[in-house]
């Protein structure tokens, strides 16, 4: 079952493709069909099967033999891994399609905002209609010890309209910008879905990992000092660590503590 899901996982992964390439340039994600993002040449469907297409032509356009970004490839495989680890650890219910969808509009955010800085507003929404569904339903994120309930996802997203009021008013305080507007949106949309708990816990190992990361970057020369970065990669690395492992954390964390 679990290959099952992967595999629609790689299909839908082909689809995140047109989102990263078309929304950031303000195009239709309907038309015009997929085509060869040099040459604009229509692809065939021969063209397009997940994976097996980019490997079988060498990760070049059949038709002006132009390379083709590797992301393609890696979006399709990533996707495809975090369709099967959502079904590994929630088994097959509503609560695995919701994680689906979740980690497929944290991928897209993730490569748009490598790409571009910035976070489409439409996958904030998206994550806001998939946070709101999950409130009315019975499968609970969490554990035994810690299950987020749906008024841990109101606070939630109460604590991400108040971090994103905070964050406003330190930027017009030192009139210098502290996070995108993008992020701030992020994380409120998160808050509803992960809960509180769950929230906080992705916003500290995201500036962990992200300090040490570009902390490497900058030591490497590899980053100019003043050059801006994306925050959004780290937010995604951050609430998908809370999404699957994050309840086990907080209880290790807390167990720290008893003696």
């Amino acid at each position: 079952m679990i290959f099952f899901v992967a595999f629609f996982g790689l299909i839908f992964g082909s689809f995140l493709n047109v989102l990263i390439y078309r929304l950031p340039n303000h195009e239709s994600i309907v038309l015009p069909a997929s085509h060869c993002p040099n040459c604009q040449h229509k692809l065939a469907w021969y063209d397009n099967i997940p994976v097996i297409s980019y490997l079988l032509l060498g990760g070049k356009c059949r038709y002006c033999k132009k390379p083709i970004s590797p992301r393609y490839l890696i979006v399709e495989l990533v996707n495809g891994g975090l369709w099967a680890l959502s079904f590994g650890i929630f088994g097959l219910n509503s609560l695995m399609v919701l994680s689906c969808i979740f980690c497929s509009i944290c991928l897209v955010i993730t490569f748009i905002d490598l790409e571009h800085m910035i976070i489409p507003d439409s996958m904030n929404i998206g994550i806001l209609i998939v946070a709101f569904v999950q409130i009315f339903l019975p499968n609970r994120l969490g554990n035994a010890s810690l299950s987020i309930t749906w008024q841990d996802q109101l606070f939630g997203f109460g604590f991400g309209i108040g971090f994103l009021l905070l964050m406003v008013l330190i930027e017009k305080v030192f009139k210098k910008e502290v996070m995108g507007g993008g992020d701030l949106k992020m994380i409120a949309a998160v808050g509803l879905f992960l809960g509180w708990q769950l929230t906080i816990l992705g916003i500290m190992l995201a500036s962990i990992i992200g300090s040490l990361i570009e902390g490497v970057l900058r030591i490497a020369k590899l980053r100019a000092k003043n050059e801006p970065l994306p925050f959004g990669p780290y937010l995604v690395i951050g609430f998908l660590t809370s999404l699957f492992v994050g309840a086990d954390l907080i209880n290790w964390y807390l167990n720290l503590f008893k003696f």
